[in-house]
């Protein structure tokens, strides 16, 4: 959508005392996505969203990118053959993963899983991620939120959406920092196992709050390590013949099994690296498994294979 700037310049000529009005008309492109009020409301720009209760995303702009890993990348799985990914749409992902702030404010309570029967070392406070959230714990929190008719479609990212907002940009194993190196001082995750020639830390052994750590190029916080987050695609212990629009996985491979990345507090460093991915049944609630979120506006239709 283009969006035109107006300037006036105005010159009265004194001529049998009539005024000659003369407009020089300049147009600037600056790209934004509609939104419906009174929520959400944009922020700095059009580049932020934050819903009605009061979730921030990041708007993501389109574009390519070489998704999966190089072969001489250190501790890469089989599984990550690189392939060229195009998403010629922008869209909104969450700049934390979900907290138990929100979830409490849409849900009403606690998730289910942590209710009952989790260690003491994990807080409860509002800006904590969320913990032992199902795929379909997720799917159901969306449901809510879409029920609130904001002017959204919220929805899990894609795995495409998810690598491709994790490396914002960048074709190192990592979206922050040197982008080669990580220690458990830039990310939350086991600091007894850093990654390249970082040197070892401490390990928390639990989540932190969101945000804790500095973002990556695109304002989006705890990409690597904290909680495994869920994406929307089913499983498939590679990429052939998956789509490369940007859309999700939804008919091929192990439909028992949906895909988490990102990595979290219990792995070492291999295991947050943009590329890795890993799977488990959508049913299953672990202390090391949360979520972050998608949105895009009603006029925009997301495609989903």
């Amino acid at each position: 959508m283009r969006r035109r700037t107006f300037y006036l310049v105005t010159i009265t000529l004194l001529f049998f005392g009539a005024n000659l009005f003369v407009w020089n008309i300049q147009s600037q492109t600056t790209p934004f996505l509609p939104v419906l009020k009174p929520t959400p409301t944009p922020t700095k720009k059009g580049r932020e969203m934050k819903n009605s209760i009061g979730m921030k995303f990041a708007r993501i702009p389109s574009g390519s990118f070489m998704m999966g890993s190089p072969t001489s990348e250190a501790g890469r799985n089989a599984d990550e053959a690189q392939r060229r990914v195009t998403i010629n749409y922008e869209f909104y992902i969450g700049k934390y993963e979900v907290t138990i702030g929100e979830w409490k404010r849409l849900m009403g309570d606690l998730p289910e899983g942590m209710k009952t029967g989790l260690d003491a070392k994990f807080k409860k406070s509002d800006k904590q991620p969320v913990i032992r959230v199902s795929w379909n714990d997720a799917q159901e929190f969306i449901r809510k939120l879409n029920s609130q008719n904001d002017g959204y479609n919220y929805r899990l990212p894609s795995e495409a959406e998810w690598e491709y907002t994790a490396r914002a940009g960048t074709t190192t194993p990592f979206g922050i920092g040197d982008g080669i190196n990580l220690s458990s001082s830039q990310a939350n995750f086991d600091g007894n196992d850093p990654y390249g020639n970082a040197s070892k830390r401490k390990f928390l052994v639990r989540t932190t709050n969101v945000g804790s750590y500095q973002p990556n190029r695109w304002g989006l916080y705890d990409m690597h390590g904290n909680v495994w987050e869920w994406v929307e695609d089913i499983w498939q212990d590679n990429y052939n013949d998956l789509p490369v629009d940007g859309s999700a996985n939804l008919s091929r491979g192990d439909a028992s099994q949906r895909v988490l990345r990102g990595g979290s507090w219990n792995d070492g460093g291999a295991g947050c690296r943009s590329a890795d991915h890993f799977f488990s049944p959508p049913s299953n609630r672990t202390a090391d498994g949360g979520f972050r979120l998608a949105a895009s506006p009603k006029q925009v239709t997301i495609k989903m294979k």
